[in-house]
């Protein structure tokens, strides 16, 4: 079978910490060694971070909206001439852009070909079921931008052969905000991104034994990932009981126009500078980082809606490491474990100090946390995916 992908990118000026980059590396990875063959429409120098996949190279803007409403469509076109009649499966991760990159392929080749769309992310962030209103992420609604993005995600989910989501709670989600359960509802596979082989490889490595316990916050520093309530509540504890806290800063290096766009990142990194608790770190590849997991005890989890899946809190799981979650949506989807979950400040920091202070507790409920994503082992996840493609490629040839 030979795909055909379009990436998502987020923050370009860290791949290595760009989520839907790491998680479109490994999954191509592992259908490649599958004997598929695999191309990869993204940006310039990706070809240099990944393995056994065809990277098509094209200019990229650094705008988290400018992607998402269009690219170099004469020189991606160009790109694709000699390849776009090979492909079986359009596989897009830019949802925004499914129609548009749909058409350019029967554009060059006179035919359709299957595409399946997978959400990474939706610009919604919550439903009102009380008056049926969607809860738009702010994130993406620079000048209200936000509902004309989804929009675009809904009308790719119903134009698309089939659709891929990464939980329960978000395929929940899609359905009810799109209105439109009705054409939707037997168009979705739900299928969680992989873990990182290089996890895998790891996690024999011998674990470090901290004298001092050490915490780690993974996750973007926007406001509503509600980073600054974490660091709050943190504080209190830090007052009577000693541990470290490493923050990481996956958007490090931003552009000047990504900053322009949003100033939370500085503000909130400005306001930890204070703590002495705290240490920020800025990891350059997914080698640093992963090394890093090995040395932390547990993991806290953004305090925000809507999120429908959390590659990072997959990362410390899989490390045998305990993570502290909201008791809410696709938390408690991925966490599986009420000891760790939260409904309150008080909830939260009687867990916080209880892993802090209870070493065997700490390592039971980080053995628990790694039994729980063994169905996020690589080989699993493309098993899946392969699966899908194939049947709507053999659909598509026996049409």
């Amino acid at each position: 079978m030979k795909i055909l992908s379009f990436l998502n990118i987020s923050n370009l000026s860290n791949l290595e910490a760009d989520s839907g980059f790491v998680f479109q590396r490994t999954l191509l990875n592992h259908l490649a060694n599958n004997e598929h063959e695999v191309w990869l429409v993204a940006s310039r120098g990706t070809s240099s971070l990944v393995k056994n996949i065809n990277c098509i190279e094209i200019d990229f803007t650094d705008s988290k909206y400018g992607v998402r409403f269009g690219i170099n469509w004469i020189e991606l076109k160009t790109a694709l001439n000699n390849i776009a009649n090979k492909i079986d499966i359009l596989f897009v991760n830019q949802s925004e852009l499914t129609i548009s990159l749909s058409v350019l392929i029967t554009e060059i080749t006179g035919k359709k070909i299957p595409v399946i769309t997978y959400f990474h992310y939706i610009a919604i962030q919550g439903f009102n079921y009380n008056n049926n209103t969607c809860i738009f992420d702010e994130s993406l609604n620079l000048n209200g931008i936000a509902p004309y993005i989804w929009q675009r995600q809904v009308e790719s989910a119903v134009y698309s052969d089939h659709n891929i989501i990464g939980s329960n709670f978000a395929y929940e989600l899609f359905l009810n905000a799109s209105g439109k359960s009705d054409i939707l509802k037997n168009k979705f596979s739900i299928i969680p991104p992989p873990v990182a082989d290089i996890i895998l490889a790891n996690d024999n490595q011998k674990k470090h034994n901290n004298v001092i316990p050490s915490i780690i916050y993974n996750h973007r520093l926007y406001n509503h990932y509600g980073g600054k309530l974490v660091f709050e509540w943190l504080e209190e504890i830090y007052e009577n009981i000693n541990f470290n806290l490493i923050v990481t800063d996956p958007t490090a290096n931003r552009s000047i126009a990504r900053e322009n766009l949003d100033v939370s990142v500085t503000n909130i990194k400005h306001y930890l500078s204070k703590l002495n608790f705290i240490e920020i770190i800025h990891f350059t590849s997914q080698e640093e980082y992963y090394r890093k997991l090995q040395d932390i005890d547990f993991g806290i989890a953004p305090i925000r809606t809507g999120a429908l899946w959390s590659m990072s809190i997959a990362d410390v799981m899989v490390n045998s490491k305990p993570v502290i979650a909201q008791n809410k949506e696709v938390f408690r989807e991925l966490i599986k474990d009420s000891d760790l979950l939260f409904d309150s400040k008080d909830d939260f920091q009687q867990i916080v100090q209880r892993l802090l202070l209870d070493f065997e507790f700490r390592k039971k409920k980080g053995r628990l946390s790694k039994q729980h994503t063994e169905h996020l082992k690589p080989c699993n996840i493309a098993k899946q995916f392969e699966t899908v493609f194939l049947k709507f490629r053999d659909y598509n040839e026996h049409k």
